[in-house]
């Protein structure tokens, strides 16, 4: 257990740098301005492919830009976008060749209305049945009212701001497309969600100085469809801000492949001769177990085999993909809201590469240890219990699965906060202290604003007033 919460508490503190080795899963599409991305979700195709699609669109380039404005409506794409994240669609079908302009099909409607049933259930949210019989928009906006249990009446939907169409019964009785209905099912969830106080709490603070506002959420570099929607309050004080400062900027591609390589040995056999002929057999064992052969690992060093040792090949329970960063960057990216960073990619691969080797070792023989007897079965629970940690804004369950441990687990930790809090804490000073009236929105790992010792810790000593939202 102690291996697996200092396990945990780098999930709460680096977001992955690295390209893990490990077999790739399905493919998954983030939603950007003026594209619909494809990509691989291993971390290695998931972080290239979206630093490639934001430099396209940064520079208004697409693979196919006449089709992708022919397949959807410029309007569509934040609800896509949330369409994704949420997990209320088959994310297969979220692909550049699909057509969201095109009718909704009954299979469409059904898989929708039970994946929000479903999502809805698991909120413990009690739902009604429904049974298609045409795909037009007064049978879509049927649905949802049984769905939400809520007697049909168009004007209901209307003052839940569900629905925004016309009143007109041509209009109604007309196929509706993929697009609009994915929408309203999007905003009916969401809505029933937010009614009940079921959306993300996270981990959000402010901070207030002079005319400036700095707000500050936690995240966890891993993440579930669970996780979404998140508060409106958190959404709009994204939307507030005139700038978004993630720990690094992960768009910065040449920078992310420079600390690539430095996880590995120039040389062959390095590797073998720090952990060890046997503890070295074991760890070929374990990624060859998962359709990675020893020539993909063998020059890696021990930092780079812990970090992808730490991720679960199957990603069962949790993804970078769903992660919290890459569900932000998604929202400054289709509401135009300028990327920076408090630390640099560089820095942080160094903070990691520079950590006590023999630390590592003593590190991945514990992960080791724990794979053998269970495989991947309690560090997946504990990541889930995180998760419903970060959902519910639940410090208690966050510092019990993420404090604690002696040895070589005790000084990684303080490795990862330690001085980068305190850098931190002055970057988010700096930005208070700023002539005229500026509002920010930081994101960093929640390990470093939750401790009471980590940079909300530090602002206070300042002499701020940090404010915890969201509770």
């Amino acid at each position: 257990m102690k291996n697996i919460k200092k396990l945990l508490t780098a999930l709460l503190i680096i977001p992955t740098l690295l390209s893990p080795v490990f077999a790739t899963v399905p493919e998954d599409v983030i939603l950007q301005n003026d594209e619909i991305n494809t990509r691989d979700v291993s971390e290695k195709s998931s972080l290239g492919e979206k630093i490639r699609s934001i430099e396209e669109v940064s520079a208004g380039e697409t693979n196919s830009p006449k089709k992708q404005i022919e397949n959807y409506s410029p309007w569509a794409i934040k609800e896509l976008n949330e369409v994704q994240f949420m997990g209320i669609f088959p994310i297969e079908r979220l692909n550049p060749d699909e057509n969201f302009k095109s009718p909704a099909t009954i299979e469409d409607l059904n898989t929708v209305f039970k994946l929000s049933k479903e999502k809805l259930a698991q909120a413990g949210i009690e739902t009604g049945n429904f049974e298609f019989k045409n795909t037009t928009r007064l049978e879509t906006l049927k649905s949802i009212s049984a769905l939400l249990k809520d007697e049909h009446k168009i004007k209901n939907l209307q003052d839940k701001k569900i629905f925004r169409g016309l009143v007109d019964d041509d209009y109604l009785n007309t196929d509706i497309p993929l697009q609009e209905m994915l929408a309203l099912y999007k905003r009916a969830v969401s809505n029933k969600l937010e009614k009940e106080n079921l959306t993300s709490k996270g981990f959000f603070y402010e901070v207030k100085n002079k005319n400036n506002t700095v707000y500050m959420l936690g995240s966890v570099h891993v993440g579930a469809t669970k996780m979404y929607p998140v508060s409106r309050e958190i959404l709009n004080s994204l939307k507030k801000s005139s700038k978004i400062y993630m720990e690094i900027d992960l768009t910065k591609k040449d920078e992310i492949e420079a600390a690539n390589k430095k996880a590995y040995y120039d040389e062959e056999g390095l590797l073998k001769e720090d952990l060890g002929e046997d503890l070295y057999n074991r760890v070929v064992k374990i990624f060859e177990n998962n359709g990675v052969p020893e020539e993909n690992i063998k020059k890696l060093r021990p930092w780079a085999v812990y970090n992808n040792l730490s991720n679960n090949p199957n990603k069962s329970i949790a993804h970078a993909a769903y992660g919290v960063e890459s569900y932000f960057l998604s929202q400054a990216l289709v509401n135009n809201i300028p990327i920076d960073q408090l630390e640099t990619v560089d820095y942080q691969s160094q903070v990691l590469a520079d950590f006590n080797k023999e630390a590592y070792i003593e590190m991945i023989k514990g992960l080791v240890n724990e794979i053998e007897q269970n495989g991947y079965t309690n560090m997946d629970r504990s990541i889930d219990n995180l998760i419903n940690a970060w959902i519910d804004g639940d410090d208690n369950t966050l510092l019990y699965l993420t404090t604690g441990g002696i040895g070589a687990q005790k000084e990684f930790s303080e490795a990862l906060t330690s001085e980068r809090d305190k850098n931190m804490a002055k970057k988010i000073d700096a930005l208070l202290k700023e002539d005229g009236k500026n509002t920010y929105f930081i994101l960093v790992g929640s390990a470093h604003l939750v401790p009471t010792n980590s940079v909300t810790g530090i602002l206070k000593n300042m002499g701020y007033n940090v404010v915890r939202k969201t509770v």
